[in-house]
C-alpha cells in the first residue's frame, strides 16, 4: 500500500475537466535515476534551475582536477532529489494554487483515483474546502536558536 497526497486544481470549482492530481509520499526512484527528467516532467523549473546551477558551478570545475571528490558531489543532487523529490513537487503545487484535499491510501494511483471518486470529495455542494495558508506562529521577543532575549 502506497499514500497518496491528493491536490485539487485551483479552477477545479469551474472546470470539471482536471482530475486530482496526486503525489505519491516516499521516495521518488525516477528522480533517483534521471533527475533533469524528473524535473522537467514535473515542471519544477526552479529546481532545475538551481540542479544546473549546482552542476555547473561545483561539479564541472571539478571534474578534471579531484575526481575522487567529484564522485561524492555526483552523488548529492540525485539523492536530495530521491529523498525529496515528491515533497517538492507538493511545493510547487502549493505555489501554482493547488488546494491539498488529503491522503488516500492504495496500491496505485488509478486505485486512488477511484477511491476519491466513491468519496465524492469534488461534489458541488461542499463548499468547504481546506485552505493551503501557511501556519501562523505567535511572535515572541527572542531572537536566535534558543530564543535568547534581545
Amino acid at each position: 500500500m502506497q499514500t497518496f497526497m491528493a491536490y485539487e486544481a485551483p479552477s477545479a470549482s469551474k472546470n470539471r475537466a482536471y482530475g486530482p492530481v496526486l503525489v505519491p509520499q516516499g521516495p521518488s526512484k525516477f528522480a533517483l535515476i534521471a533527475p533533469p527528467i524528473f524535473l522537467i516532467w514535473h515542471r519544477l523549473w526552479w529546481e532545475l534551475v538551481a540542479y544546473c546551477a549546482f552542476v555547473f558551478l561545483v561539479i564541472l570545475p571539478l571534474a578534471t582536477s579531484q575526481p575522487i571528490i567529484l564522485l561524492g558531489l555526483n552523488i548529492i543532487p540525485p539523492l536530495y532529489l530521491f529523498l525529496e523529490g515528491n515533497a517538492l513537487r507538493e511545493a510547487a503545487l502549493e505555489r501554482r494554487g493547488f488546494c491539498a484535499i488529503g491522503h488516500v491510501v492504495a496500491d496505485s494511483a488509478a486505485e486512488a483515483e477511484e477511491i476519491l471518486a466513491h468519496q465524492s470529495v469534488f461534489s458541488s455542494s461542499s463548499n468547504e474546502r481546506p485552505t493551503s495558508e501557511p501556519i501562523k506562529t505567535p511572535q515572541s521577543a527572542g531572537f536566535g536558536l534558543f530564543g535568547l532575549e534581545a
